[in-house]
């Protein structure tokens, strides 16, 4: 495909979370159950903006007989 376009910085950053809900492991000393965890797994600060849709790379196509 063919793209155009740019990466844009972002003002604010994005942040990827994994959201980690309470197990049999999650426990602490006393056998409680500890609350909901989340873990960032990625900070995205860039954004690419493309000026149009991709266009596809076409060459030799065969003709239908």
């Amino acid at each position: 495909h063919i793209l155009y376009g740019k990466i844009i910085h972002l003002e604010k950053p994005f942040a990827v979370l994994v959201k980690h809900t309470p197990g049999d492991q999650d426990c602490d000393e006393l056998g409680r159950e500890t609350g909901t965890r989340y873990l960032v797994t990625a900070l995205i600060k860039d954004k690419i903006l493309f000026k149009t849709r991709p266009k596809p790379i076409i060459t030799n196509v065969p003709k239908k007989v």
